[in-house]
């Protein structure tokens, strides 16, 4: 756990938007709705100068923004997104709103002074769970075709230390590079020239270059862009940073090399035998060895890049059932969900989410049942009468998987034959206390009749 003290942030504190301009402020206003007159030109009144303004999304905790110019709908920004915005110059009250499972939140509001002959990146991140901004600014960017700007802040609050920053092209030695700065959580380095063209980024340890924190694969600075290079968190303590370079609206993740990729097996076969998975026909041992009915394995970790995946009876590596490319990505985990009788196995994959977002539970429902060639799934508050309301997901032997959003509290599962109210199975009481990822398999029933619904992942907590 971080141990570092963040910044104190309490509802009750507002911002006073100082007059002199800085490469970095950080504010924080109480969660309420305010209203401003906007800076718009009047009769007669010369208009202000325009500033360019990107806004780019880090808050990691958080799902989609709604980004307000005093009320107006400026544009709605998804985690690791950016947008380019042209505005007059002076001071503005900007809204952040969320909609949180269907109902809206004013989540944030902050101060900014636009000057004449600046540009600004506003960068929506978090400290203490609560949302900040972090405005950068720097003067009118007026580049070539020649010419690129690059702008670096710390959005990581699991970083421990300063970083020292090292943006070289492919193939440099760190040390016989010069970093272009240590930077610090919720600190920037400020607007500096760049050529053009590919680079790695590399942060170590400041002062160390041998210690290497993350490095990432090429990336492109584009010629005539002042581009914006924000480090964030990781998704595990074996990769505590990753970035995102956004500029002229084009954002590009960045992650750590050296990350494997990891994958799991859930089956759901409705022979109910355990089943061997195995990479690049590697049989011998299986990646996967016995992966049981009904309960996913450990991740297994992979090389990032193209790979070919093959699922055979357990011990039998003579009767591929399934064999399918797929490509491994750094950091990512996914689940490859095998379903169907043997002799007709498919296998789905599915991109596990590892970022917790506040308040919210994702839940990937699984399908594995072919006594119905499609149910309707009701994930509901429990005493609904399910007449009333529309299913949560409808599922079928080709549409396997569905991802849904829900809240915590407590919840009844019940499936249905679609269209119909024959119920296959439920209800059944599941409780969502925590943020993450939840899972819900439905296969035949071991019975013979209606379905089975099993709960995993974060329902086993």
């Amino acid at each position: 756990m971080n141990s570092r003290r963040l910044p104190d942030v309490k509802s009750t504190h507002r911002p006073t938007v100082a007059p002199c301009r800085r490469w970095l402020r950080l504010a924080l206003v109480p969660l309420a709705c305010v209203a401003v007159a906007a800076c718009e030109s009047e009769g007669g009144r010369v208009r202000p100068p325009s500033t360019e303004v990107s806004v780019i999304h880090v808050a990691g905790r958080f799902g989609s923004l709604d980004f307000r110019r005093v009320e107006r709908l400026e544009g709605t920004l998804s985690y690791r997104s950016s947008q380019v915005f042209t505005w007059d110059s002076g001071p503005y009250i900007f809204n952040i709103d969320s909609s949180i499972l269907g109902t809206p939140i004013r989540l944030y509001s902050f101060e900014a002074d636009l000057a004449a002959g600046n540009d600004y990146s506003i960068v929506l991140t978090e400290a203490n769970g609560w949302l900040h901004e972090l405005i950068l600014e720097g003067p009118e960017a007026e580049l070539s075709e020649t010419e690129a700007e690059i702008i670096i802040v710390n959005t990581a609050a699991g970083l421990r230390s300063a970083v020292d920053v090292y943006i070289e092209p492919p193939g440099t030695v760190l040390a016989a590079a010069t970093p272009r700065g240590a930077v610090d959580f919720l600190e920037s380095i400020p607007v500096a020239a760049i050529a053009p063209g590919e680079y790695e980024l590399s942060l170590t340890q400041a002062g160390n270059p041998t210690s290497v924190v993350m490095a990432s694969d090429t990336f492109e600075l584009a010629a005539g862009v002042r581009s914006t290079l924000s480090i964030i968190d990781g998704l595990s303590s074996a990769s505590p940073a990753a970035a995102v370079v956004s500029g002229a609206g084009i954002d590009t993740p960045l992650t750590d090399r050296e990350l494997r990729a990891g994958i799991r097996v859930l089956n759901a076969m409705t022979s109910r035998d355990p089943i061997d998975v195995t990479i690049n026909s590697n049989f011998s041992p299986p990646l996967i060895p016995n992966a049981m009915f009904a309960v996913p394995t450990d991740y297994a970790l992979l090389v990032p890049g193209e790979h070919m995946l093959q699922v055979t009876p357990a011990g039998n590596s003579g009767a591929i059932e399934v064999e399918t490319s797929f490509r491994a990505f750094p950091g990512q985990r996914g689940t490859w969900f095998v379903r169907g009788a043997p002799g007709s196995l498919a296998a789905f994959y599915s991109p596990d989410s590892q970022r917790l977002i506040r308040d919210v539970a994702e839940v990937t429902l699984y399908y594995g049942g072919t006594t119905a060639g499609s149910v309707d799934v009701f994930i509901v508050p429990p005493d609904t009468d399910l007449n009333t309301v529309l299913p949560t997901a409808t599922l079928s032997g080709t549409s396997a998987l569905s991802f849904v959003y829900l809240g915590l509290g407590g919840y009844t599962i019940t499936v249905r034959e679609s269209g119909t109210q024959n119920v296959l199975a439920g209800p059944v009481a599941a409780g969502i206390g925590f943020e993450g990822s939840y899972g819900i398999l439905i296969t035949n029933g071991a019975s013979g009749a209606g379905m089975d619904v099993t709960l995993i992942d974060r329902f086993n907590l």
